[in-house]
């Protein structure tokens, strides 16, 4: 019999897990956590990241908290939605944030394939995988683009080439 659980994406049995773990906390522990996260959002849909701009990455994270600790607004998902519609993804790691923020957003139907394009595309000769074009292959990167064909439920390219480069 199939195992279940190695059928379940990564990324769901984690966000299952820590779900499992945040719904015995205090409910106002995690208000407290979720007006934390709410303070870096800004009027286009997005949330500031370190250079003080909405930035995709910081986006993703912060709905990404926001599901776990059950703070969903979903008045705000429409600028969310927006905002990820305006972003052009060029980075290995802005394509996973706006796949994982279309999943957040209850979006992951759309059309994944211009983003898995662009993850294809940093692939190295040696099978691992880029953070930008010409940059160094590495085994973060190439997680990450296993997380961005599983959030597309995409079977990835060469999965051997990328055995090869691990």
């Amino acid at each position: 019999m199939p195992d279940p659980v190695a059928k379940t994406p990564f990324l769901d049995r984690l966000a299952q897990g820590l779900r499992r773990s945040l719904a015995s906390r205090d409910p106002v522990w995690a208000a407290r956590h979720a007006s934390a996260i709410e303070r870096f959002a800004v009027a286009a849909g997005g949330f500031r990241g370190r250079q003080g701009k909405a930035d995709l990455y910081y986006t993703a994270f912060a709905w990404r908290g926001l599901a776990l600790l059950g703070r969903l607004q979903a008045s705000a998902r429409d600028a969310a939605r927006e905002f990820l519609r305006l972003q052009r993804p060029a980075t290995i790691v802005d394509v996973f944030s706006a796949l994982h923020l279309r999943q957040v957003l209850g979006d992951a139907t759309g059309d994944a394939a211009p983003l898995l394009a662009t993850v294809e595309a940093l692939r190295a000769p040696d099978g691992g995988y880029r953070k930008r074009p010409g940059g160094t292959p590495s085994v973060y990167h190439s997680f990450l683009a296993v997380l961005c064909h599983d959030l597309a439920g995409s079977v990835r390219p060469d999965s051997s080439g990328l055995a090869r480069f691990l």
